[in-house]
């Protein structure tokens, strides 16, 4: 009797032991993936000032080329309107949401593609 008892308490033990082991893993794991969510929010807003000033660059080229002051600005908008409808063309492309969506997984979960 003494002997199961000691057995059952010693395989509780194991089982809390393992239970603490897969939640510490599980919190890495989700530590990782935040940390890369915020780099990829960080790569992002840096990628979006880029663009805006190259935009504005652009625009001041193009107007000082046209002699015009509202030139560029005019051009530049056509071309982000052209962009914005040719995405919306794609919105249903699994192509193209195949590669996000690998590109995705790829940085975010280091390589397991699911």
């Amino acid at each position: 009797m003494l002997n199961i008892s000691e057995i059952i308490q010693t395989v509780r033990q194991l089982i809390d032991v393992r239970i603490q082991m897969i939640k510490e893993e599980i919190n890495q794991q989700l530590a990782a993936v935040l940390a890369r969510i915020f780099l990829l929010f960080f790569i992002g807003l840096v990628l979006l000032l880029i663009l805006i000033f190259a935009s504005f660059t652009l625009a001041y080229l193009i107007s000082e080329w046209a002699r015009t002051p509202y030139m560029g600005f005019l051009v530049v908008s056509l071309l982000y309107v052209l962009v914005l409808v040719g995405l919306y063309m794609m919105r249903n492309s699994k192509r193209l949401i195949g590669g996000i969506h690998f590109i995705l997984t790829q940085f975010l979960f280091g390589g397991k593609n699911s």
